[in-house]
């Protein structure tokens, strides 16, 4: 996809998924969880498109002082692929890390 506005209305809402979550939250806190965020790095192989389409929620977001907008991906894509490492650099964020994985046990 390759506009937050096409995310939307493939999900029948119409407009872009910030919007609409900001409609329904009306200036109550609310989360746009964007989840996988590394199948859209330019080390997954996949079209890169899909990064700027989720460069395009966040700043869309931003617009929306009670929205918060959870970003999970690999620690490794967090850190070295260009464009994420900058983002946690960015004003009101915050980067989480967990050590704890299905596999290490």
């Amino acid at each position: 996809m390759t506009s937050s506005l096409e995310i939307g209305e493939k999900l029948g809402l119409g407009m872009s998924p910030v919007t609409a979550l900001a409609a329904v939250a009306a200036g109550d806190p609310c989360l746009l969880v964007i989840d996988q965020l590394d199948a859209v790095s330019f080390a997954s192989g996949h079209v890169p498109a899909g990064f700027h389409t989720v460069v395009e929620l966040i700043q869309e977001a931003v617009a929306f002082p009670g929205m918060r907008v959870p970003l999970a991906c690999r620690g490794f894509d967090l850190t070295t692929i260009t464009g994420f490492a900058s983002w946690s650099q960015m004003r009101r964020s915050h980067a989480l890390t967990s050590t704890r994985s299905p596999l290490n046990r």
